[in-house]
């Protein structure tokens, strides 16, 4: 009897054992995610979008933030830029909001915001403006 319940012990023991090893075996799928890099707008390119300075010494900086660096100065007012996109989002600066724009002036690039320019559909609506600030 003692030989049997031992028998039936092993039995169980291995039985266990042996669908343990069973169970964790089995394949795991692994789900892959897929990423796909999509580089930055450039819309207002596309649309041909210009920009005339409305103030005098507007800086333009490395980042769309006013703390961020200084990175140029445009020094009049009536200035023509190209607008080559608009931030994300909405941006306090001294209780104002409005976007940042990323700008191409005089072949120097950077960060400038909306309060400061007026914005135009075409290069040449944008001189109008400008000798509109220049000559007026």
């Amino acid at each position: 009897m003692k030989q049997t319940k031992l028998f039936y012990i092993q039995l169980i023991l291995f039985l266990f054992i042996i669908s343990t090893l069973i169970i964790s075996c089995k394949k795991e799928t692994v789900q892959e995610e897929w990423f796909i890099e999509i580089p930055d707008s450039q819309q207002p390119v596309q649309l041909n979008q210009w920009g005339v300075t409305r103030y005098e010494k507007l800086p333009m900086r490395d980042l769309p933030d006013e703390d961020a660096e200084f990175i140029y100065w445009i020094g009049n007012v009536g200035a023509v830029f190209q607008i080559i996109k608009k931030g994300d989002q909405l941006s306090n600066l001294d209780g104002i909001y409005d976007y940042w724009y990323y700008i191409n002036f005089e072949s120097v690039e950077g960060w400038i915001f909306g309060t400061f320019i007026d914005i135009y559909n075409s290069y040449e609506e944008a001189v109008k403006k400008s000798e509109e600030y220049l000559f007026d």
